[in-house]
């Protein structure tokens, strides 16, 4: 398995800097969010129907930070209302974005014989 520890804890740093000032807030739960967004990231690029090595996959992951970090915001954004189109609670309406489309740019990696 590829190691993305570092890349992982620079999306928490981003996140916790960004939310911090949230009352729901929680750093631990931002990083296990992040951690699985990085998996699916691994995932979507079929990096293991490759002989890609790890410091390659490491690098080819850093090209999607934006996406990982939009991902992992959205997650922690959604918790308690996963799997909903749309929540209102108290008199808010909230229409939430699909979130297939923040994957924008990952596509998966092919093998040409």
């Amino acid at each position: 398995m590829v190691d993305t520890t570092n890349f992982e804890q620079n999306i928490v740093d981003a996140l916790t800097l960004e939310m911090s000032t949230d009352p729901t807030f929680n750093t631990n739960i931002v990083a296990s969010k992040v951690s699985a967004v990085v998996r699916e990231l691994i995932q979507r690029r079929r990096y293991s129907s490759t002989n890609w090595s790890d410091e390659a996959i490491q690098r080819d992951i850093e090209n999607y930070y934006p996406q990982v970090l939009n991902v992992a915001r959205y997650d922690f954004n959604t918790i308690g209302a996963e799997g909903e189109e749309r929540h209102t609670e108290n008199g808010i309406d909230r229409t939430f974005a699909e979130r297939g489309k923040m994957w924008a740019g990952v596509v998966p990696i092919s093998r040409v014989f």
